[in-house]
């Protein structure tokens, strides 16, 4: 009986429910495998490869980009260090030395040195050495501004103060003579008569010892002098700074001093010269008197006297000057003469060998 009441009690079910539950027991999946699911997971991929795709293009157009712009920037500065060695390279690389000396030697003791020199200096291996040298001998035909001369006696004051004489009175020692003419023929302006200036204490004896062409002169005992054995010349220096230069050279033309002087100096005339003779001597003052040129007899020498101004371009001891060429000798084997001509009694041996 409890066999027959179990079997009756279980209920069989219907058709329509066997069918759903076997339906539901073969379609029914977990939601992740649906289709629907799947297609969602592979649209994120393709975006993503999309976004990953255009960056790496982004990523290597810039990466191009900036390579092209180092690239560029390279090649310009190769372009300019090529400009900047061609520019080294292409600066007239020629190496000129052009050197253009104007000499300009006046005669009246100014000498103008002008000394123009251009010189490029551009690295190449080709050097031209161009060197013109031009020599012009410009005299000076006006005579310099002499110093004051207060009372015209024809000592500067600066004369005056220096030997001693009255700048207020023409003749200090009242022997009728001024006390410039005094001093330029020889005397002493300080003592009345004849007294020679050669025996005033305020003037001294010059002589030189060089090899050959040996000379001697007055000059005034206070001012400073040497004398350049190795080139030949005596230089005295006055108290303002003034000197005044003593040389021989070669006259090779053997011509008088005229014709050399004129013949060095075609702007000159004849008529602007001053011949001058001391002892044996001959010569010419140059136009402006700042020059003396002697010849000895045989015309084989030039004895050249040059008064050189300074900066003021005063001519401040005429007399003096004039003086101390009109008392210049050659050592000789004969008696040394007075300023005047007379013999001393006295003679100097000459060191010419």
């Amino acid at each position: 009986m409890f066999g027959k009441k179990d079997n009756q009690n279980k209920k069989i079910p219907s058709a329509s429910l066997v069918a759903t539950q076997t339906q539901d027991d073969i379609y029914v999946m977990p939601e992740k495998f649906h289709p629907q699911q799947n297609s969602s997971i592979g649209k994120s991929l393709i975006v993503a490869m999309i976004i990953l795709i255009i960056i790496v293009v982004f990523g290597g157009s810039y990466f191009l980009y900036d390579m092209w712009q180092q690239n560029q920037a390279e090649d310009s500065n190769a372009n300019l260090a090529v400009g900047n060695t061609n520019a080294n390279i292409n600066l007239n690389t020629n190496l000129n030395q052009n050197i253009n000396t104007n000499i300009n030697t006046n005669d009246d003791s100014n000498t103008n040195n002008n000394s123009n020199s251009n010189l490029n200096n551009n690295t190449d291996s080709n050097t031209n050495a161009n060197t013109n040298t031009n020599t012009n001998s410009n005299v000076n035909l006006t005579p310099p501004p002499i110093s004051s001369d207060a009372d015209s006696d024809g000592l500067t004051d600066l004369e005056e103060n220096l030997i001693g004489s009255s700048i207020s009175r023409p003749d200090t020692d009242s022997d009728g003579y001024t006390d410039g003419r005094e001093v330029i023929a020889g005397y002493d302006p300080l003592i009345a008569g004849s007294a020679k200036l050669m025996d005033a204490d305020y003037v001294m004896p010059l002589k030189t010892t060089f090899v050959r062409d040996n000379f001697e002169l007055l000059t005034i005992r206070d001012w400073q002098y040497n004398i350049l054995e190795s080139i030949g010349e005596v230089r005295i220096t006055t108290d303002t700074g003034e000197i005044i230069k003593l040389y021989s050279q070669d006259n090779s033309q053997g011509v008088s001093a005229i014709n050399w002087y004129l013949g060095n100096n075609p702007g000159v005339r004849l008529s602007q010269l001053s011949e001058v003779e001391v002892g044996d001597l001959e010569g010419i003052y140059s136009p402006d008197g700042l020059s003396v040129y002697l010849t000895n007899p045989d015309l084989s020498k030039f004895y050249i006297f040059k008064y050189e101004m300074d900066a003021l371009s005063q001519f401040r001891y005429p007399a003096i000057f004039t003086f101390i060429v009109k008392s210049f000798r050659l050592l000789t084997d004969v008696p040394f003469y007075n300023y005047d001509g007379a013999s001393s009694g006295s003679s100097v041996s000459s060191t010419t060998p």
